[in-house]
C-alpha cells in the first residue's frame, strides 16, 4: 500500500509548456495491484470526473486544448525522489469546448478535506484544485446590487463529480486523499464545498503580445 500523486495536465492556446494547466490530486493504493495498475484504474476515475464536469451545459472554455486529449502524471510516493512519472494518455473525444469571454485566470476552486482528528491540524487535512476552461455558462451576470458569481447549478455539478469521484475510487481500494507534505500523512476525503466567488490564477493568464500607447 502506498499514496499515488496524479498530475492532470491540459494544454492551452498557446501549446507551450509553460502555459500548461494542472491540477493535482493523491490517492492511496490500498489494492492488490501494482503502482502502474492502481494508475491506470485513477485515470479512468479523473477521465469520468472531468467528463463529467464539463458536459452541456457546461462546456470548457476552449482555450484548454482538448481536441488531442490530456494526460496524467503518476508518481509512486513510496520511491525516494526525483520519482520517475508514469504517464497514461487521455483521448479527448469525450469532451466538446465553447467558445468564451472568461479570461483564462479565472477558476472555481472545489476544495476537499478529510475528517477531524483530535490532535491534528484540519488545515493539513484540506487541500483544493482550481478548475481551469470556466466558461460565460457557468457564470451569473452581475447586476447593480451584486457581484458575478458562479451558477448554482454549476457549483451542484462541481459537488456531485467529486463526490462520485470519492464513491468510485473507494469502492475501486484506491481511495481519494488529502496529503499533507508538512506532515507526510494522508487523510481519506469525507467531504468538500465550492465557493460560489471565482477565483484566480494569475499564473495561468496569457502575457500581452501588443500594447496601445497614447502620448500627449
Amino acid at each position: 500500500m502506498s499514496g499515488i500523486r496524479a498530475q492532470v495536465v491540459f494544454r492551452t492556446a498557446t501549446d507551450l509548456p509553460k502555459d500548461r494547466v494542472t491540477n493535482t490530486f493523491y490517492f492511496w493504493n490500498a489494492s492488490e495491484g501494482e503502482f502502474p495498475v492502481a494508475a491506470e484504474v485513477i485515470a479512468l476515475l479523473l477521465q469520468e470526473f472531468y467528463e463529467t464536469l464539463w458536459e452541456s451545459p457546461y462546456a470548457y472554455g476552449n482555450w484548454v486544448r482538448l481536441s488531442g486529449g490530456f494526460w496524467i502524471n503518476f508518481y509512486d510516493m513510496s520511491q525516494p525522489e526525483p520519482r520517475v512519472p508514469y504517464r497514461v494518455d487521455i483521448s479527448g473525444s469525450g469532451f466538446a469546448g465553447g467558445a468564451s469571454l472568461t479570461p483564462a485566470e479565472v477558476s472555481t476552486v472545489m476544495s476537499f478535506h478529510g475528517a477531524p482528528i483530535n490532535g491534528q491540524s484540519q488545515a493539513r487535512r484540506r487541500g483544493r484544485i482550481y478548475i481551469p476552461g470556466i466558461n460565460d455558462s457557468m457564470i451569473e451576470q452581475a447586476t447593480s446590487g451584486a457581484y458575478p458569481t458562479f451558477k448554482a447549478a454549476w457549483l451542484a455539478r462541481v459537488n456531485t463529480c467529486a463526490a462520485a469521484l470519492q464513491a468510485a475510487s473507494g469502492s475501486a481500494l484506491v481511495g481519494w486523499n488529502v496529503y499533507s507534505q508538512v506532515a507526510g500523512t494522508y487523510a481519506p476525503v469525507v467531504g468538500g464545498w465550492v465557493d460560489e466567488a471565482p477565483d484566480t490564477q494569475r499564473r495561468r493568464g496569457q502575457s500581452a503580445t501588443s500594447r496601445v500607447t497614447w502620448t500627449t
